[in-house]
């Protein structure tokens, strides 16, 4: 009805004289068709008288004595016309538009190849389309593309291959190899639950399976590029998919409401997520952001409520407004190139437990922590110049804060207690050591158990457990900034060196910055010889072999002190002489 409704509008704008023909003429199928000339030889249909039934429309027609070619059918020629089937002659070169808008009854329509021009609205209603030519003009798929009609359509060219729309009751859909971009072809399709896209295919179009709810399954090719907007929005009954690394854009709200959505695997040739993407994708649980990604838009997985693993790259710039609003997220490391955290972006994020902020983040969103009731420990970075409205309001479960800027950030100043209220005013801010006078400011004055600290991060740990462990035997504090540890191996091991390549230990460092530090181990109960040979090559004896780290494939040759090449074998105790390529020769020690 509201199809009819639509017609019989644009009827009476377009009133009976547009119509008007030079003659009519009973065709062979039996209709009778009015006729304007074009030229002298040449004519267009502009109108049918009634015509209903199967018609043939004929390649010329005589008038007058004198025979003219049927090249065109015009404007609103046969709308709302009762046809069963209509056969084109291939002397027509112009559809015009709606030429055929409106005839229900029509299943199925053969365009020959010398159609070039079709007019928009030409075709709607039409159960069933086929052309393989090459027509230019306006867009004849325009009434399916912008949701006007929720019948099927089919546009394949041989030179502009554009699907636009299909027809038939498949619900296992594959698209022909032909194909190179798909416009618009299943907006609101509900019998598909399979497709297959072609390897021709390079663009899905704006709205492209738009709702189609039943879709199960979709397999993309190596030839895609692009996702347009909503091309799969509220396809609810997809599982999964799989992105190819050959896509290098997913525009706006792609899969926004996939709300059967349970897994992701993005392109590694995407440098941004856009907004929305995948907004309300509610049974998504997990996604990795790929390494060369610089921006996570508005709402990218807002309200992504399962989502309990969120991986972030370090290429990581902008995380943007709403960017993970109401996910289930329990724990997520935002990557030290982060320069700014959105209005609302982890808004009511109540599965975090703890939260950092890294250094280079300068800009943190009205709300940007707003409701995340179960964080108990929050870091804010030492280069943070604002945060705003709220930002972490209602984290009632906080213990304590750490703020790493010796001059604080300023804050968003209103009621109540501007970004912090619902915190415990008493619970300690840890403070850079001799910053405290810098904190009373407005704000921050919020709290009143302020505490000077090192506020850089100190860790140290054995690289293999299994060989040996790591003591810390003083940590630094504000008066004396530096730490002392030491590493001790297990039985059937020797301490090797430190990841900075120091081989000192026990180990005093002075601390300026974050510092995370490993302890190397060997095999080999003994305390064999060994040194740092040339920037982080390292020579050392285990086992009877000498052993040479980080050689970088240069040649490695070992003597004994007779001056005799000697193999990679056992070796008896003694000193022997190594060289690494042309590097100046250095003894070690095999202990036995």
């Amino acid at each position: 009805m509201k199809q009819i409704a639509l017609f019989f509008v644009a009827f009476v704008a377009i009133g009976q004289s547009i119509w008007a023909s030079d003659f009519s003429v009973v065709v062979s199928s039996g209709q009778t068709l009015n006729f304007q000339f074009l030229s002298s030889n040449t004519v267009e249909i502009t109108r049918s008288s009634g015509a209903s039934g199967d018609l043939v429309i004929p390649g010329f027609v005589t008038y007058d004595g004198l025979s003219y070619y049927v090249t065109s059918i015009g404007y609103y020629a046969f709308s709302v016309c009762p046809l069963t089937s209509v056969t084109i002659p291939n002397t027509v070169t112009n559809i015009g538009e709606g030429a055929f808008s409106g005839c229900y009854l029509v299943k199925s329509l053969f365009i020959p190849s010398s159609v070039t021009t079709i007019g928009s609205n030409a075709f709607t209603s039409l159960r069933h389309i086929e052309y393989y030519g090459n027509a230019t003009g306006a867009p004849w798929g325009a009434q399916l593309m912008n949701g006007y009609v929720d019948e099927d359509f089919v546009y394949t060219t041989t030179t502009k291959d554009v699907l636009v729309g299909y027809l038939g009751d498949e619900t296992d859909l594959v698209i022909p190899n032909t194909v190179t971009s798909i416009d618009g072809a299943f907006f609101h399709y509900n019998r598909i639950t399979s497709v297959v896209l072609p390897n021709s295919l390079a663009h899905i179009g704006v709205n492209s399976f738009y709702n189609c709810s039943l879709l199960t399954s979709i397999v993309f090719p190596q030839s895609l590029v692009s996702i347009g907007s909503s091309a799969f929005y509220g396809c609810s009954g997809l599982t999964s998919v799989d992105i190819p690394d050959s896509v290098t854009s997913i525009d706006y709200a792609a899969f926004q409401g996939c709300s059967g959505l349970t897994s992701v695997t993005l392109s590694n040739s995407l440098t941004s997520i856009s907004s929305n993407v995948f907004r309300a994708c509610s049974t998504l649980t997990s996604i990795v952001i790929p390494d060369r990604v610089t921006t996570i838009s508005a709402s990218a997985f807002a309200s992504c409520t399962s989502l309990a693993s969120i991986t972030l790259p370090n290429s990581l710039i902008v995380i943007g407004d709403n960017a993970f609003f109401s996910c289930r997220v329990t724990s997520i490391t935002i990557p030290n190139s982060v320069t700014s955290i959105g209005n609302n972006a982890f808004l009511s994020c109540s599965g975090l437990t703890s939260f950092t902020i890294p250094d280079a983040v300068t800009f943190v969103g009205n709300r940007a922590l707003n409701g995340c009731s179960n964080i108990t420990t929050l870091t804010i970075g030492s280069s943070v110049n604002y945060i705003g409205e709220g930002a972490f309001n209602g984290c009632g479960s906080l213990t304590e804060i750490t703020s790493r800027a010796f001059t604080p950030a300023l804050l968003y100043i209103g009621a109540p207690a501007g970004v912090f209220a619902g915190i415990n005013p008493n619970i300690p801010l840890y403070i850079p050591c001799g910053s405290l006078s810098s904190y009373s400011t407005a704000g921050w004055d919020y709290f009143s158990n302020y505490l000077d600290s090192i506020t850089f991060t100190f860790n140290v740990v054995s690289a293999d457990n299994t060989m040996g462990s790591v003591d810390v035997l003083t940590q630094p504090t504000c008066t004396e900034p530096t730490a002392v540890f030491s590493a001790t191996a297990s039985d059937g091991y020797h301490f090797l060196r430190w990841s900075d390549g120091n081989i000192d230990n026990p180990r005093t460092l002075m601390l300026t910055r974050d510092t995370e530090l490993s302890a190397h181990f060997a095999s080999g109960g003994s305390e064999a010889i060994g040194e740092i040979y040339k920037d982080d090559i390292l020579i050392y004896a285990a086992n009877g072999h000498i052993v040479i780290e980080g050689t970088l494939n240069e040649s490695v040759t070992v003597y004994d002190m007779l001056g005799r090449e000697v193999g990679d074998h056992a070796l008896p105790a003694g000193i022997y002489m190594v060289r690494v390529g042309n590097l100046p020769t250095r003894k070690v020690a095999v202990l036995r």
